[in-house]
């Protein structure tokens, strides 16, 4: 004779532990004073943020929303180096467009957070005239200044 089946009971034993994590978190939240974070009527729900790229997208607003790096050619970087400041650019303007866009920024994330790396041969002057020409035309950005830590070899 064969033993009965008991399965079900790891199951279940799993979804009791889960359910106790999830209501410790709650229980936690809601009496240690822990709220949800929020930064100028910037909500980080992700439940209402996914329903709202959904609503973008089913919309088929056909807009391409593109975030731009514009790499200095005259400072010789090497790929990895450009990789890391292209990283701390996206950063710094993703957290910029959470204050200053966010209607832009949920379009840019609906459309496939598409980014793009071009190069200026105008130095330093050239890449501060593109920075105030974004600028004016309400567009976020950011300057990123080399620290001297980040070398990729």
């Amino acid at each position: 004779m064969n033993p009965p089946d008991k399965s079900w009971e790891l199951y279940l034993g799993s979804a009791v532990i889960f359910g106790v994590g999830v209501l410790t978190g709650v229980l936690y939240r809601r009496f240690s004073g822990v709220t949800t974070r929020t930064s100028t009527s910037v909500t980080f729900d992700t439940v209402a943020r996914g329903a709202r790229l959904a609503a973008i997208r089913a919309k088929n607003l056909g807009r391409n929303h593109k975030m731009v790096f514009v790499v200095r050619n005259d400072l010789q970087m090497g790929k990895g180096k450009i990789a890391a400041q292209c990283s701390h650019a996206a950063v710094m303007c993703y957290q910029n467009a959470l204050i200053a866009d966010q209607e832009n920024l949920d379009l840019w994330e609906a459309t496939g957070t598409t980014k793009v790396c071009v190069k200026c041969d105008g130095g330093e002057a050239e890449l501060k005239e593109l920075q105030q020409k974004a600028k004016g035309l309400g567009i976020v950005s950011a300057l990123v200044r080399d620290a001297g830590y980040t070398q990729v070899n």
